[in-house]
């Protein structure tokens, strides 16, 4: 997402297959590096290296790379009738759930969301006018960690006369970050029973991307259509 010329010949190379126009931009890449998101603003005392490469590298990728990702496909979108570009955000760039859930880690990738919904809504003013609808969005905590490819016993299938069923079984130290994150959240959402998987979370997301329109271009939305992050 922070190179400029790779993203101009996907866009390009994408165009030849459509026609020259795209429908919806969806742009959903970040970077939350290991150690930095473990980590609360006073952590970095004596640190302050590590909080100025972390800053860096969340800045390029989540808030400058949605900028040359947009800006690589707009002139597409200017081309379609429909002309809908949802950034992926996250509900941890919102003050009102970091103080609520008193979550005080993950400081870098936080401001980094923040910065985004920023540049969304400054998109949303700009291209308004053409009919263009920008909207930041966020899928909700979803259950993203996969087993490594090197070890496949972790990945179950089951077969039954209905469906094929994958059953994806979570690394420990992957389950222990959910698990905390989970507690926390609880704080805001007393009924949240946990992170949603990747299908329901798509499965919702597009529903709210279907069903906003250029009046509500700039806003900041979740997979339940509204700014609530998580739900009961």
């Amino acid at each position: 997402m922070t190179d400029v010329a790779s993203l101009n010949a996907a866009a390009q190379e994408i165009a030849k297959l459509t026609g020259g126009v795209v429908d919806y931009l969806i742009v959903n890449g970040a970077v939350m590096l290991e150690e930095p998101a473990s980590m609360s603003p006073t952590d970095f005392i004596g640190k302050e290296q590590l909080w100025l490469d972390a800053m860096k590298a969340s800045i390029d990728t989540n808030t400058t790379g949605v900028l040359f990702s947009v800006n690589a496909f707009l002139p597409y979108i200017r081309k379609s009738p429909i002309k809908k570009i949802t950034v992926i955000s996250s509900g941890m760039a919102d003050t009102e759930f970091i103080k609520v859930a008193e979550v005080s880690q993950s400081v870098p990738y936080s401001i980094s969301k923040a910065a985004t919904n920023v540049l969304v809504a400054k998109y949303a003013v700009e291209l308004r006018s053409e009919g263009i609808t920008v909207l930041a969005l966020s899928p909700g905590l979803v259950l993203t960690a996969a087993p490594s490819l090197d070890d496949r016993r972790l990945t179950l299938r089951i077969l039954d006369c209905r469906q094929l069923l994958t059953v994806i079984v979570v690394p420990p130290e992957a389950r222990a970050g959910y698990d905390w994150m989970t507690n926390q959240f609880q704080k805001y959402e007393p009924g949240f029973k946990g992170p949603i998987g990747p299908a329901e979370s798509i499965e919702k997301c597009l529903k709210v991307i279907e069903g906003v329109t250029v009046k509500d271009s700039g806003e900041f939305l979740s997979h339940l259509g509204n700014m609530r992050w998580l739900e009961g």
